[in-house]
């Protein structure tokens, strides 16, 4: 077994989904809570390798204890929000639970953060279950992707300009 890889758990470990509480916020699409290019300082990627599994269901800590991409560079953030816009599809009544393998986090000029945070293709027809979240309730909903969400962001994590960063890092600039 590789050195990457973690030990396998009980499937009650496993089966702890992360749930974000409660509906959707209704009308609310999912491109809406993408920020424009202009609006973001940086934007950071936390991306759970596939044969990686936790011994319990993992945070957005343990997400970012595991390290992050980052990136201020104006033309990697819009390639970003690009690779968002083109996978993010607003709820279709059938997102409610997922567990937490992965997550974006768009830092903006006025200080707030966007989170999308969301699991693996797991789900029926191989989707993709997550939680949009801009800090404000009234506006924070589940989306689904198709799995070409998980390859498009590992391209942009492997650009030139993007930079790895520790576990450490990552948690002390949430």
């Amino acid at each position: 077994m590789p050195i990457h890889r973690t030990w396998r758990v009980g499937s009650a470990a496993i089966a702890l989904a992360f749930n974000a509480g409660a509906a959707s916020a209704q009308g609310v699409d999912v491109a809406k809570l993408i920020p424009d290019a202009a609006e973001v300082v940086s934007a950071r990627i936390a991306l759970t390798p596939s044969g990686v599994f936790y011994r319990k269901a993992p945070t957005e800590t343990t997400l970012l204890a595991s390290g992050c991409h980052v990136s201020e560079d104006p033309g990697r953030i819009a390639a970003l929000l690009d690779v968002l816009k083109s996978n993010l599809q607003s709820d279709d009544g059938d997102v409610t639970r997922f567990v937490l393998r992965n997550g974006v986090f768009l830092k903006l000029r006025n200080g707030a953060t966007v989170r999308f945070t969301f699991g693996g293709a797991e789900h029926r027809n191989n989707r993709i279950h997550g939680w949009a979240d801009n800090g404000k309730p009234s506006d924070s909903m589940y989306f689904f992707s198709q799995a070409g969400l998980l390859p498009a962001l590992e391209r942009w994590a492997g650009h030139e300009l993007v930079e790895k960063k520790d576990g450490q890092w990552c948690l002390a600039n949430r």
